[in-house]
């Protein structure tokens, strides 16, 4: 059976995220500033059909990372074909991906992450740790760990299964 997942992976560092806030004209939302630049990599993949969704942290990107995920993600689903939607990003591309067996890539056009379901995943992850002041990376970490394992199939699928992309799911048969 093919299961089509949306793919991408997402940097989390604990310098605050500042999203915009109103606020009276010309005057600026006060928010404690820090500056030291710590941060890791959540690779992820959602199935908006049925809200299913599988994420693994690395401490940085490159192939072999990517390797290693799609290994997991191959040996989280062993029985299903999986369709796997990517940007063209250099590691996806690099001559080092080694593909398991049960994975397709599917490239998705270069300067389109609207297609991609994902990102609207992931703005749903971060808002959530938006204007909040993290003490170290591991209380970062254990926040999104918190936020990704308390994610149910129906919150996913509300936020990834989009008209247009269930209804070409539909139409293709996946």
């Amino acid at each position: 059976m093919r299961k089509r997942f949306k793919s991408f992976v997402i940097r989390l560092n604990y310098l605050r995220f500042r999203p915009r806030r109103l606020t009276l004209k010309g005057v600026k939302p006060v928010h404690t500033h820090q500056f030291n630049f710590q941060y890791f990599w959540i690779y992820g993949s959602v199935e908006p059909k049925q809200g299913r969704s599988f994420f693994y942290e690395f401490s940085h990107l490159d192939a072999s990372c990517f390797n290693k995920y799609l290994s997991l993600l191959s040996q989280e689903f062993p029985n299903e074909v999986l369709i796997i939607l990517i940007d063209n990003a250099p590691i996806h591309t690099s001559q080092e991906v080694e593909v398991p067996d049960n994975i397709i890539l599917f490239f998705q056009p270069p300067y389109c992450p609207e297609v991609n379901a994902i990102e609207r995943f992931w703005e749903y992850l971060k808002q959530d740790l938006a204007w909040e002041l993290f003490e170290s990376l591991d209380s970062l970490r254990a926040k999104t760990d918190k936020n990704l394992n308390s994610l149910s199939n129906a919150i996913v699928g509300s936020l990834t299964g989009w008209s247009w992309i269930l209804q070409s799911l539909c139409m293709s048969g996946l």
